[in-house]
C-alpha cells in the first residue's frame, strides 16, 4: 500500500475479490485497475 497526493495505491497479490483488507479512507472513492487507467489515458490522448 502506498499513499499518493489524492490516491491510495494497493497491490493485491492474489486479487482483490477475496481480500480481507479493508481501507476506511477508500469508502468515498472509486477503484480502478491499471488496465482501466491505461485505457482512460489512451482515450484522453485521442
Amino acid at each position: 500500500m502506498a499513499l499518493g497526493t489524492r490516491e491510495i495505491y494497493v497491490h493485491y497479490g492474489n486479487g482483490m475479490a477475496h481480500s480481507k483488507l479493508k481501507i476506511p479512507a477508500a469508502k468515498t472513492g472509486t477503484a480502478r485497475n491499471m488496465n482501466t487507467v491505461a485505457k482512460l489515458v489512451e482515450w484522453a490522448m485521442e
